[in-house]
């Protein structure tokens, strides 16, 4: 294969300047606006014991390998947001040298450090980072797994063997989406000659044996989850619809969703360019990079299971890396057209990280939601007699978090007698689309008789926490 001639990488100083730089635009917002999964993980878990952490899955909210580490976090730092986001932080860092070498590797140290800097001011990689959930350590184990099965296959070290396992078995342990990760090492490793197969398919193996003694306290339930047993949810058609996924991406860039079908042709054609140009480096690179997706978007349509956005962002380096390609490609292209232009592959790097910078100011000022925020109007109103109800998934955070004395709202009998009985009702929502599919009665008589007051806005998709003064009939 290419790579066999190929040293191994080596990413100089500019590695650290970028890892410094992301660090530092990752404080910000590192203790700001907690926003609702991350709330379902602090009330579930946060006042288990360290054995119960270890036994206990309760629903996909919970990332076993994070649930882990943010417990221990919080227990050595602290009930603050910023300790239970710490082990996010650190993945999210750790992820960019990951990056960084894969990039190296593949391309060369030039791309690789545009790559890693592109990534450090990436708004999504910065929102992530402050998300404690387990999608950072799933980026950093996917890629590094990638990055460690090409050098296995290609004769770099035995010792890569137990590295390999370990990081794919980290991966499938952190997120339950990291089994496609393995999913597509799998399918490379079978069209892989005899030799390269049979290691490839030994290290598969011990990395299936390690995920399953990681796993064994919770498997059971872990099954019963997610093959839609007891405590799984269908929250919302719209949420399983791949069309939805791909207008909720665009919209997390700031793109109207006017302008998403344009972005998709336009995201259709990078890849396809992208994806030509990595064939010619190693057949094996395209298979790598896209059947996890793939194999995530099938599965996911298959059990009719939400198909959230996130669930893609361990292979952003890859796609940045097609995404280079593509630009490198159609350089080329331009030169073959324009001889004397020969600096267009600067230029499109110097609008790609444009782009970028352009879009970065959200991740910096906007919190992921605002509970606190509207919790201030709702107590002030609180003072001046009004009755505080809260709806659908408001219910729980001002409940279980904030220890605020609202009424939770389970039924729309409920609602109306609360209406009809007070002068002055304020309700509370948020991520309304959960409210419209579970309980679409409330949802109804919120509309036909409720003003909205105030909109407390927030990056989550949806997340924005409404504040209505509800009529009587």
């Amino acid at each position: 294969m290419i790579f066999e001639a190929r040293p191994e990488p080596k990413l100089g100083n500019s590695l650290l300047f970028i890892t410094v730089l992301a660090f530092l635009l990752r404080l910000p917002m590192l203790n700001v606006g907690i926003w609702f999964d991350e709330i379902r993980l602090a009330t579930q878990f946060g006042h288990l014991s360290f054995g119960e952490v270890l036994t206990t899955y309760g629903s996909d909210n919970n990332h076993p390998l994070y649930t882990i580490l943010a417990w221990c976090s919080v227990h050595i730092f602290g009930e603050h947001t910023w300790a239970l986001r710490l082990p996010a932080l650190a993945f999210g860092l750790l992820s960019l040298s990951a990056i960084a070498r894969l990039s190296a590797l593949v391309l060369d140290t030039k791309k690789a450090t545009l790559i890693t800097f592109l990534v450090a001011i990436s708004y999504h990689h910065i929102w992530f980072s402050d998300n404690a959930r387990g999608y950072t350590a799933l980026l950093f184990f996917t890629v590094t797994a990638t990055y460690e099965l090409l050098c296995l296959l290609d004769d770099r070290g035995r010792e890569r063997l137990l590295t390999y396992a370990i990081s794919l078995a980290l991966a499938t342990w952190v997120h339950s989406t990291g089994v496609f990760v393995a999913l597509a090492h799998l399918v490379v490793i079978i069209f892989m000659g005899k030799r390269s197969r049979a290691r490839g398919l030994l290290v598969i193996i011990l990395a299936g044996i390690f995920s399953l003694l990681l796993h064994a306290f919770i498997l059971k339930d872990m099954f019963a989850f997610l093959l839609g047993g007891e405590g799984h949810e269908k929250v919302s058609s719209d949420w399983t619809n791949p069309l939805w996924t791909i207008q909720a991406t665009f919209e997390s860039f700031g793109i109207p969703g006017w302008l998403g079908l344009i972005g998709g042709l336009m995201a259709l054609l990078v890849l396809g360019v992208g994806v030509r140009r990595l064939r010619t480096i190693d057949n094996r690179l395209p298979w790598l990079f896209l059947l996890p997706a793939f194999f995530g978007t099938f599965v996911m349509i298959t059990l009719e299971r939400n198909i959230w956005p996130r669930f893609y962002f361990n292979l952003m380096g890859f796609f940045l890396i097609i995404a280079i390609l593509c630009l490198d490609a159609l350089t080329d292209l331009a030169k073959k057209k324009i001889p004397k232009f020969r600096h267009g592959f600067v230029v499109g790097a110097s609008l790609l990280v444009l782009l970028f910078a352009l879009i970065l100011p959200r991740a910096l000022t906007v919190p992921k939601q605002n509970f606190q925020g509207a919790a201030r109007l709702l107590d002030e109103q609180k003072d001046q007699g009004a009755t505080i109800v809260t709806l659908g998934l408001a219910r729980l955070p001002y409940a279980t978090y904030y220890h605020k004395t609202y009424t939770s709202i389970d039924s729309l009998q409920q609602l109306k007698s609360i209406v009809d009985r007070e002068k002055k009702v304020m309700a509370v929502d948020t991520l309304s689309t959960f409210l419209h599919s579970r309980s679409p009665k409330i949802a109804a008589f919120v509309e036909a008789h409720g003003t909205l007051l105030a909109t407390f806005p927030g990056s989550v998709g949806g997340g924005a926490i409404k504040v209505y003064e509800l009529r009587k009939e």
